[in-house]
């Protein structure tokens, strides 16, 4: 789904079987598996087969938090079907002094640690002027994404004055912020090889 997410939609929602097979290969994931996994997706109604220019491919309907939700189910005439919302404490007590009643914040700071540590000798050596191409930028990029992903949809999203001192959050976020900028391009430049060729 990483994959998908980050470059099938900029070619039209489309992806060939044979680039994807290629690209996951990079991140040790052999044929028969990727072909199980696109299976599994297309019977859960997550892909669409479909062919373009003879070569088949999938389609995919990526989700969207908050604003562009919001905006493609109206688009296409769902927004009386959903409902969308967030909430505010309003009374009866402190946040502050709830929060660890209402969220696991040890348990979310532990896999921020966690992140921290498996890509800290990454953003390191792009610091020191080394550098991941092609397929190696490629690879380095997803397993980032893919361990992050899930990271800002654990976490609530508490304002500063809320959370804990020395909060890993913040650092876990500017290491993967710095690391998307130096990988994105080349991982991209990488992907368009692979799909042109």
């Amino acid at each position: 789904m990483t994959v998908y997410g980050l470059y099938a939609r900029s070619d039209g929602g489309w992806l060939s079987v044979a680039a994807l097979i290629r690209l996951l290969a990079e991140l040790g994931v052999d044929e028969p598996a990727v072909r199980s996994a696109i299976s599994r997706l297309k019977r859960r109604g997550i892909l669409e087969a479909q062919r373009q220019e003879g070569s088949p491919g999938v389609w995919i309907v990526p989700a969207h938090p908050q604003d562009a939700t919001a905006d493609t189910l109206r688009r296409l005439g769902l927004d009386a079907y959903a409902d969308l919302f967030h909430a505010d404490h309003l009374a009866f007590g402190d946040p502050a002094d709830k929060i660890r009643r209402w969220w696991d914040l040890d348990d979310l700071e532990r896999r921020y640690e966690a992140f921290i540590r498996a890509y800290e000798p990454v953003l390191a050596r792009l610091r020191r002027g080394g550098s991941y191409g092609g397929a190696e930028a490629f690879a380095q990029y997803v397993r980032v994404l893919t361990d992050w992903r899930q990271l800002p949809y654990l976490d609530p999203g508490l304002p500063g004055e809320l959370l804990p001192e020395g909060w890993a959050g913040l650092r876990a976020a500017g290491e993967f912020f710095a690391l998307r900028s130096m990988l994105e391009e080349p991982a991209r430049a990488y992907v368009t090889s692979v799909m042109a060729g």
